[in-house]
């Protein structure tokens, strides 16, 4: 708000998946880029990579330096439910079930879009 001199941005935040892997953020003054890279099947290596224009890059360190902790906070959260969840499915793999639960309606809508998506594709592939 101060960099903006008081000002609300027009927008918070827009998300972009770039399949399979990819993950763009849009901030104002900053756009992240998340590259996925499956290293084994409990493995995964996250590659982000931060713009900013040049003149935030250049003469606002204290404004990079708050979006950062800020975006390393969430990504701290995300990193204990990615773990959480790969040991709950671990669990289920082990007793041979596959059981992903409901989904959450409507801010998990978009999950289950992609899922019947990729489901179809999957179905084309084996026949």
């Amino acid at each position: 708000m101060r960099y903006r001199g008081g000002k609300q941005p027009s927008h918070g935040a827009i998300w972009l998946t770039y399949y399979p892997n990819v993950m763009l953020e849009w901030y104002p003054h900053v756009l992240v880029a998340s590259t996925v890279i499956p290293r084994g099947p409990r493995r995964t290596t996250n590659v982000v990579e931060f713009y900013y224009p040049e003149e935030i890059a250049l003469f606002e360190r204290e404004f990079i330096e708050a979006e950062r902790a800020a975006y390393m906070e969430t990504c701290i959260e995300d990193d204990e439910i990615a773990l959480r969840m790969d040991a709950g499915r671990r669990v289920l793999a082990d007793r041979g079930e596959d059981d992903a639960g409901p989904y959450q309606s409507p801010m998990e809508d978009g999950m289950q879009h992609f899922h019947e998506f990729y489901r179809r594709e999957l179905a084309l592939e084996a026949d």
